[in-house]
């Protein structure tokens, strides 16, 4: 009997999906540095989690070792969902190594945490994973058992990627109960899915298992015409797996056909790739195809270790149907040889696995799971069409009450309306006349507010300067001249906040300059000395704004009396500018290229009056002050809007 390798698709659950072998590796030092710094937390779950999925792309031994650290810090700190994860994890590198037994052990834990969490993420995926170590023990029952599990979760989320790689893992069971029919019907369904989603690979290993269920019933012509459909696509996408599947498939037809050179030529190809990548259950295939082929050309010697060493590998994974088929192959053998004592054991031991895999119980225990799946179906798709009709049922009925009591209600309604709409109307005709006399009432108010306010503020502008005008002493002039701009700026910021239509809003541009149009008459008598500005039309908030002003009005001032003596020639620049990278920052800079502050080494240690209230200005809009004194000196002011 010629084995054929039929291509399993086998659903992994990554968290981070990483394609490339660079990748992998900058992931893996990513990963790894992320590790040093993690707190015990759902973090370093995740990462450690992470970092198991990239050596299991990897077939890296590291990848049991990182799953179990995930599994141990998930269940400290109880992180069901990587706890889940972890178990998943470590299932997947049993597998891999084909250790099914703890495979199997991991998944049913992965499940169960799954199950009884209300996220239900990876469920069927779960499910698939432990279906396959069950398929590869031999356990069809419990593998066809976790399939339709798994499908019937997809099918309620309507993963069609899901749905297609259930029904294939479900088609390779019927393959290796020799059901080709359901085989199949199970194949096609696959394949119909995975072209509508363009999955090239999918497309590949659909071909591949309906190649090998043709070629199971004799049909070369059909087995040959799948087989080589599936390895140019293969080859297309540089898939080695499925390439080595695809020849060892076409090996076995050329084989078929007693074409035995070109059927070892694809024997030899197959085996070599699967033993790159490290695949023991194909492996042990390809050495049972090549001493089965050698078994049927007399070349009797080389049959026989061909045939051990797949019997040895066969044992070493636990895989009951190659077992089967080698034990097989032995006894044919051993006939040809005229052993007949060794051929009779080896027959009685084929028999014995055979019936381990084929008896009355797993046979009925596989179509009471199809019938099982078929009638929850229907009795799902029964209950949803009842459900729907006396939904309707309901629906008509409520419709009809609310009809009636939406036409009473209508009618109170409509006279309660008439009645609180006519009270309404009257209200509202008072309530117009009394608020438009308030209106007025507040109008005048707040003129006279205003008013007054500027009043105060221009007799205390006189007071200042009076006062100045009468002083002997240049210092007190000096102050009382700085306090009447200050007071000057206030005054500015009032008549603006009045003239505008939002009492809060002040237009930044118009204030400046007009406190900065204080000092024409001073820069008039110094034609030395140039102002220049560039500020945008924005409007601030009156507690920035005026603080802004003050700055702008001490800066200025100092930069007119102390940073151009002697009628040195010099510029006086202000801007105010938005950050490009952070649209809420600004910066107002004021800056000239005169002598600088006499304090050359540390320009904030300043001790003016004009310093200490810009430093004070600032921190009042919560912003940072920055001096530097070099070709002149600049003040610049960063603040957030």
């Amino acid at each position: 009997m010629k084995k054929v390798a039929s291509y399993f698709i086998i659903l992994f659950v990554f968290i981070s999906n990483i394609q490339l072998s660079f990748a992998q590796n900058h992931q893996i030092d990513s990963l790894l540095a992320l590790l040093k710094t993690d707190k015990e937390d759902t973090n370093k779950v995740k990462h450690l989690v992470d970092l198991s999925n990239t050596y299991l792309l990897q077939e890296n031994d590291k990848s049991l070792n990182y799953g179990k650290q995930a599994l141990l810090l998930a269940q400290a700190i109880n992180f069901k969902e990587g706890v889940a994860a972890a178990f998943n994890n470590i299932g997947m590198s049993y597998y891999n190594e084909e250790n099914f037994p703890e495979a199997i052990k991991n998944f049913k834990a992965a499940i169960q945490i799954r199950e009884e969490a209300s996220n239900k993420n990876y469920l069927a995926a779960y499910y698939i994973n432990l279906g396959d170590a069950y398929r590869l023990q031999g356990n069809y029952a419990d593998a066809l058992k976790n399939f339709f599990s798994a499908l019937k979760i997809n099918e309620q989320n309507k993963d069609n990627d899901g749905i297609a790689d259930t029904y294939n893992n479900i088609g390779n069971v019927y393959f290796y109960q020799n059901n080709y029919s359901e085989a199949l019907k199970n194949y096609f369904i696959t394949l119909k899915i995975k072209e509508e989603t363009g999955d090239k690979i999918g497309i590949a290993a659909s071909y591949q298992n309906i190649g090998s269920v043709f070629y199971s019933q004799n049909n070369y012509s059909e087995a040959l015409k799948n087989f080589l459909i599936s390895l140019k696509i293969y080859t297309q996408i540089n898939n080695k797996e499925g390439i080595a599947f695809s020849n060892n498939n076409i090996g076995s037809v050329f084989n078929s056909q007693k074409k035995y050179n070109e059927a070892l030529n694809n024997y030899f190809s197959s085996l070599k790739i699967f033993e790159e990548i490290g695949d023991k259950y194909e492996t042990a295939n390809s050495y049972y195809n090549i001493g089965e082929l050698y078994t049927e050309i007399k070349k009797i010697k080389d049959a026989e270790n061909y045939l051990n060493t797949a019997l040895l590998l066969s044992k070493e994974i636990g895989s009951k149907d190659l077992i089967k088929s080698v034990y097989e192959e032995l006894a044919i053998l051993d006939s040809t040889t005229g052993n007949c004592k060794a051929a009779f054991e080896h027959h009685k031991l084929y028999l014995l696995y055979r019936d381990s895999l084929n008896n009355e119980e797993t046979q009925k225990k596989i179509i009471q799971t199809a019938m099982q799946y078929e009638f929850d179906k229907k009795e799902a798709a029964t209950k949803s069409e009842n459900d729907k009709v006396i939904l309707k049922l309901e629906d008509e009925n409520k419709l009809h009450k609310q009809q009636r009591l939406f036409f009473v209600g209508f009618i109170i309604l409509s006279l309660i309306l008439l009645f609180f709409a006519k009270r309404a109307f009257d209200n509202k005709k008072k309530y117009s006349e009394i608020l438009s006399q308030e209106n007025e009432h507040k109008e005048i108010l707040l003129q006279e507010v205003h008013h007054r306010v500027n009043n105060s503020l221009q007799m205390i502008s006189s007071l200042l300067s009076i006062q100045a005008d009468n002083t002997t002493n240049d210092e007190v002039r000096e102050y009382l001249l700085k306090s009447e701009n200050r007071v000057h700026a206030m005054s500015a910021m009032h008549e603006l906040l009045f003239e505008s239509n939002t009492k809060l809003e002040v237009d930044i541009r118009a204030y400046l300059l007009k406190v900065i149009n204080f000092y024409a008459n001073v820069l008039e008598s110094k034609p030395n000395i140039k102002l220049e500005t560039q500020i945008p039309e924005v409007t601030f908030h009156s507690k920035i704004a005026l603080p802004l002003a003050l700055i702008a009005n001490e800066l200025v001032t100092n930069a007119i009396k102390y940073g151009f003596p002697n009628n040195i020639t010099g510029l006086i620049f202000i801007s105010l500018s938005q950050n490009e990278g952070n649209k809420d920052v600004w910066k107002l800079k004021i800056s000239d290229n005169g002598i600088g502050l006499p304090n050359a080494k540390n320009p904030e240690k300043e001790n003016s009056l004009g310093l200490r209230l810009v430093n004070i200005m600032t921190r009042q809009i919560g912003g940072t002050l920055n001096i530097t004194n070099q070709n002149g000196t600049c003040f610049e002011i960063t603040f957030n809007g």
